[in-house]
């Protein structure tokens, strides 16, 4: 049984995807955990990051568009005792990155 673990502070929420993506600055697929694709979401100068279905990085400004979601219960398939979304869901983050404030 995976163990969901939201311990990070950044940790948001979980919200719903679509075709139409709630997070639509940057995606991609690979090996991520939620601390990796904050990583790559800051340094690419998005506010928030999400990860979804065992693999997905996607990155933004905005989220929220489609509403909350309770299905953020995928392990990451890089390290399976860490969370990464759901299908059609994120687990979003706040990565830091502050446009300079």
């Amino acid at each position: 049984k995976i163990e969901i673990k939201y311990l990070d502070p950044r940790y948001i929420g979980c919200y719903k995807d679509s075709a139409d993506r709630d997070l639509d600055g940057y995606i991609e697929n690979g090996l991520f955990t939620p601390s990796t694709c904050m990583e790559k979401c800051k340094e690419l100068r998005f506010f928030y990051a999400g990860v979804q279905a065992t693999d997905w990085c996607l990155c933004g400004n905005t989220y929220g568009k489609h509403g909350t979601a309770t299905n953020c219960n995928l392990g990451c398939k890089k390290d399976y005792t860490q969370t990464c979304g759901g299908h059609w869901a994120n687990n979003v983050y706040d990565t830091g990155y502050n446009a300079g404030k």
